[in-house]
């Protein structure tokens, strides 16, 4: 998929067999992982990725919310801080494909991702 941009940042997604990952590239210059908050969470359905940087780089931030389809697991989402880019993995779940001929209740599903930082 080609890169987007959004007002503060520039992130690409990338379809693999087993995953898809998701790269924010949104580390202004001169900034390193300490200079960062990043929170990664699942609400729901919806992946959300938020970054707010400290001074000097205060000011820039961004929040994005992405619906993931039932064909991707939730429960085992990466994600890692790798130099100045975010990467955000989500695993496919091939076992546990569900029966659309079935509505189903889902329960409410949250869960917040620790990010690895990595130099």
């Amino acid at each position: 998929m080609p890169v987007t941009a959004t007002k503060d940042a520039t992130w690409e997604i990338n379809e693999h067999k087993q995953k898809v990952e998701l790269t924010f590239f949104s580390m202004p210059d001169g900034a390193g992982p300490d200079d960062v908050q990043v929170q990664v969470a699942v609400e729901g359905d919806v992946l959300v990725v938020k970054e707010q940087f400290k001074p000097p780089h205060d000011g820039m931030s961004f929040q994005v919310r992405l619906l993931v389809p039932e064909l991707y697991d939730k429960r085992k989402i990466k994600a890692v801080l790798e130099g100045r880019s975010l990467v955000v993995i989500i695993p496919k779940q091939f076992a546990n494909l569900p029966d659309t001929s079935i509505e189903t209740e889902v329960p409410f599903y949250r869960k917040v991702i620790t990010v690895e930082k990595t130099v």
